[in-house]
């Protein structure tokens, strides 16, 4: 994943995603708003994974655990053991 643009401000990014490992895949470019807490793949909103979520902060030295549902923290898996 590349991060090639975003809006400071907004805190705003566009992540660009290529599977090249994947046969005929194609290059998908994502909308993240971290502000709103939203990215257009549906995976952030819907099953609170954070996907191209941990690029856009990556990219912008974020500090990425606040945007980590619970649910998917090593605490919360051990728990369940």
């Amino acid at each position: 994943m590349n991060v090639y643009q975003f809006h400071w401000s907004r805190t705003m990014f566009t992540v660009e995603e290529l599977l090249t490992a994947v046969p005929r895949s194609r290059q998908q470019n994502y909308q993240v708003l971290l502000d709103e807490g939203k990215c257009n793949c549906d995976y952030f909103q819907a099953l609170h994974i954070p996907c191209h979520v941990l690029a856009a902060c990556s990219h912008a030295r974020l500090d990425w655990t606040r945007f980590v549902h619970h649910v998917y923290r090593m605490k919360t898996v051990f728990n369940v053991y």
